[in-house]
């Protein structure tokens, strides 16, 4: 499986990249959440109900996908029926109806508690209940997926056919009926896939294909807008796409390596991808991002361990950042990001 292939180099990665934060507590509009650990954490994704955040750990014995509550600040692993389970789970995405989480548990590992043999599901690709942790439906053979706009339309992204830089197909899978359809291609071996597909409240994609971001519109599955690369030779990556809550500003991370150290900075585009802002530059590696469904906050992850972050774009830089985006791109709405 390709997770086992890239397991070695992403733990690299991250040795790499955990002595290259700098604290950015101090800045105005930045807030932060200590969770007295040393963990690494990347794919936060917040529940559209504002309650919880889910989030990987990267690079640690604890390996694996956690909720955080964010009211009380207690958080906890999703599930540990075994320790390749754990090790080798990856996402998750949230449901329309914050109960459900949709991840990758490799088919071969997931067994029965206390009955490894036994398989719960033979597929990759599972929901689990947000709050016991326990399987709901497994339904495809695949390397990544997301939750679409609505409740029962799951987006996926298929398998490797076992070739560097082959592209796979994404689907748009019904868990109702069943039916599915393709909606693009990606790269299922590349680490950024997997916090590298959104989809927005409105229906539209957003998915890498290696160097670009591109965007679908999920009903008529035409291509609506492309965000591309400065240049496709120098060291750049585009990843963890996240849309506003009204779909109509699309956040995303574009990092770089330079002078052996990489850094991320946060850009905000149009959602067919035709303009973009000033960046937010952190000065920091930067793993992922997303947005609270207030509208009006940003939250992310750095290779700092334990630190969860968080962007008010009502003040200091955050305000900056939209203000600039807002500028250049004419947005309509110049108050605030829900237009009121």
């Amino acid at each position: 499986m390709i997770l086992k292939k890239y397991a070695v180099l992403f733990l690299i990665l991250h040795f790499l990249l955990i002595g290259c934060s700098s604290s950015i507590e101090k800045l105005e509009g930045v807030s932060s959440l200590d969770l007295e650990t040393d963990w690494v954490m990347s794919k936060i994704a917040a529940s559209p109900n504002g309650a919880y955040l889910s989030f990987n750990v990267v690079g640690n014995e604890d390996q694996g996908i956690y909720i955080l509550e964010i009211e009380n600040e207690n958080y906890y692993p999703v599930q540990k029926d075994n320790d390749r389970i754990w090790y080798e789970a990856r996402g998750a995405a949230w449901s329309p109806d914050s109960t459900s989480l949709v991840a990758l548990y490799p088919s071969s590992v997931v067994g029965a508690p206390g009955q490894p043999w036994i398989r719960k599901t033979p597929f990759d690709i599972v929901t689990i209940d947000a709050k016991s942790g326990d399987i709901i439906y497994g339904f495809w053979d695949g390397s990544y997926a997301t939750w679409g706009s609505n409740q029962d339309e799951i987006i996926i992204l298929d398998n490797d056919i076992g070739k560097l830089d082959q592209l796979v197909p994404i689907y748009q899978y019904n868990t109702s009926t069943g039916s599915y359809k393709k909606v693009g291609e990606g790269y299922s071996n590349h680490i950024d896939v997997y916090d590298g597909l959104e989809v927005s409240s409105t229906g539209l994609l957003a998915y890498f294909d290696k160097k670009n971001l591109i965007i679908t519109d999920l009903e008529s599955g035409e291509q609506t807008g492309k965000i591309k690369l400065p240049s496709a030779s120098d060291p750049y990556t585009l990843y963890s796409p996240a849309w506003s809550p009204n779909g109509e500003i699309i956040a995303y991370i574009r990092s770089k390596i330079e002078d052996g150290q990489m850094w991320g900075n946060i850009y905000f585009s149009t959602s067919e991808g035709s303009c973009q802002g000033d960046p937010l530059k952190l000065e920091t590696f930067i793993r992922s991002i997303d947005w609270l469904p207030d509208g009006q906050t940003l939250v992310f992850s750095t290779s700092e361990p334990g630190k969860i972050y968080f962007l008010d774009l009502n003040r200091g830089v955050g305000k900056e950042l939209l203000e600039s985006f807002q500028n250049e791109c004419t947005y309509e709405s110049k108050s605030t990001i829900n237009g009121e």
